[in-house]
């Protein structure tokens, strides 16, 4: 038997770590899939400095790599 309240409030998470900072990342829901990248991984960081994992992923590596590093985070959590 399947108890419906607590499957539904249980979650998938995913541990990244990137610059030697682990975040942690939440699965998001259906419902979000239409918002950018950047605001659905902000909004499910749900352990680290999501502004250090921001700034580094979007700002300082080149597109090539940044590429690369988000479809591989998506990946993870299960958006590809």
């Amino acid at each position: 038997m399947i108890d419906l309240k607590e499957f539904l409030e249980g979650y998938k998470t995913s541990e990244i770590v990137l610059g030697g900072q682990k975040r942690v990342f939440r699965e998001p829901s259906i419902k979000d899939l239409k918002m950018n990248i950047s605001d659905i991984l902000e909004k499910y960081c749900i352990e680290g400095n999501f502004k250090e994992f921001k700034k580094y992923v979007f700002e300082e590596i080149p597109m090539s790599k940044q590429n690369e590093l988000i479809n591989k985070v998506l990946e993870e959590l299960g958006l590809v």
